[in-house]
């Protein structure tokens, strides 16, 4: 009787991550019959889980959802702390879900857990039950050689006063100020979550990056490294899009080919009103058509943007009115769906790595304008190394990386208007360098997802060894 195999997932409610790792579910079940998915969700109290779809799309993969916690007062720590807490308080419900949906089946076998990076802590709980754990890591082999080499980073970064150090993953040095502040700021016991999670990563199992040797070769040197779990580099995980009609999707119809550059900050993602207005004038001053998913700050530490109610309030007056023809200001949008219209020929993004690939994966270039978390790595690895971008800078010279003075929202300095107009027309110029490069990567992206692509055989070689692991 062959054997059948159950994986059990347990993201974060954070969307960019549950998103991702449900595309490799659905990678993993479509791939080999026998093997099934359960994800277990759960809500924070500053961010709700995602709804799961309906699972009857989704033949192979279920959705359990554990009981809410109650959470002690968490104003004063970081988001990743606090997802942490929750974890650790949610683990007897974990625990007790995998033993009554998962083990208890006489017909499937526990293959392990896959766990999103702050889920880490649950290997402990992989450990009891006597199975596997792999850690999911969403963004690219740059940033996760960043993590997994935290607590050498963090001695390097305090003996060494130098403003640029070399990753070896990295072709050229990066700046001090894109690694991850586990390594500039800690708290007064030297304690930081990150460094936390970097230690428990090299107790994982394996490790699967959201990532393609094509674009990040350097990803070689983590698979082959042995100090460090195995690393399978499987992606782009792209989905393709739904290409329902709506509102916006009508919109862009009436608009040339490559003619609109689309902003969009991600799930986080929201500008103060005076850098609103700046991008309002800078896109006004451009001349092109623009497609920008503007977001409201939240009002309460933690909380996820919401849509504005009346988005004149934070524009210049009469913007609305003077771009009506040119421009569609919106709230949230299906990302993915909008980049990949024929129309869209730019995007201004934050630069998550989800919102990398698949600008990447559509043969959009990128404008990288990075805010929070991994995404000023992101910028550094994207525009100055790979050429596929450009960046929001003081110098238009960054893409030749002379000037890597990045502007982000926690910086206190607006990117004014006068640059965002330059840096518009840089991205949505016909016929440039980075377009090019753009379109080749968009088409190796589809190359390596093929039979026998490099992502397909690395996937593959994934399950292969999930199997081969319970068997043990």
């Amino acid at each position: 009787m062959e054997m059948k195999a159950e994986l059990v997932f347990i993201p974060i409610p954070e969307i960019g991550h549950f998103q991702s790792m449900l595309q490799l579910a659905n990678h993993l079940v479509s791939r080999h019959h026998a093997l099934s998915v359960t994800f277990l969700n759960f809500s924070a109290f500053f961010a709700s889980a995602p709804p799961p779809p309906a699972a009857s799309s989704l033949p192979g993969i279920r959705f359990i959802t554990l009981p809410q916690v109650d959470l002690p007062q968490l104003d004063d720590v970081s988001g990743v702390d606090c997802y942490l807490i929750s974890l650790q308080l949610l683990k007897p419900h974990i625990k007790h879900a995998i033993q009554t949906h998962v083990l208890a089946s006489d017909s499937t076998q526990l293959a392990g857990l896959v766990l999103d990076p702050v889920a880490s802590a649950m290997i402990d709980l992989a450990a009891e039950l006597g199975v596997a754990s792999y850690i999911y890591f969403p963004s690219g082999a740059a940033m996760l050689e960043q993590v997994l080499r935290f607590s050498d980073l963090d001695s390097q970064v305090s003996e060494l006063p130098a403003t640029e150090l070399t990753l070896p993953i990295s072709v050229n040095p990066v700046p001090r100020r894109v690694l991850q502040t586990a390594v500039l700021e800690k708290d007064e016991d030297g304690y930081d979550p990150m460094l936390y999670l970097g230690r428990r990563f090299r107790e994982a199992k394996g490790i699967i990056v959201n990532t393609l040797t094509e674009l990040e070769p350097d990803v070689a040197e983590l698979v082959s490294n042995r100090q460090y779990p195995p690393v399978y580099p499987v992606g782009p995980l792209i989905d393709p899009p739904d290409r329902t009609d709506d509102r916006i999707i009508k919109w862009l119809d009436d608009k040339p080919a490559g003619s609109v550059v689309f902003l969009c900050f991600g799930s986080r993602g929201a500008l103060g009103t005076a850098q609103v207005q700046e991008i309002a004038h800078g896109l006004e001053r451009s001349g092109y058509s623009f497609l920008w998913s503007l977001r409201q700050p939240p009002r309460v530490k933690h909380a996820l943007p919401s849509d504005y109610t009346n988005p004149a309030e934070v524009l210049p007056d009469g913007f609305l009115d003077r771009t009506a023809e040119k421009g569609l200001v919106c709230g949230w949008t299906p990302q993915l769906k909008i980049l990949s219209h024929p129309s869209i020929g730019g995007f201004i993004s934050h630069g998550g790595w989800n919102s990398i690939l698949e600008s990447l994966w559509c043969g959009v270039p990128i404008m990288v304008w990075p805010m929070y978390a991994e995404q000023k790595l992101n910028a550094c690895k994207i525009v100055r190394e790979l050429g596929l971008g450009v960046g929001v800078t003081e110098n238009e010279d960054y893409i030749d990386g002379r000037d890597l003075l990045m502007i982000y929202t926690d910086g206190g300095d607006l990117v004014k208007s006068e640059k965002l107009e330059i840096g518009v027309k840089r991205l949505m110029d016909g016929d440039n360098e980075v377009r090019r490069k753009v379109k080749q990567m968009s088409d190796t992206f589809r190359e390596v997802a093929m039979d026998d692509g490099s992502s397909f055989v690395i996937l593959q070689q994934f399950i292969d060894d999930v199997f081969t692991e319970i068997k043990k």
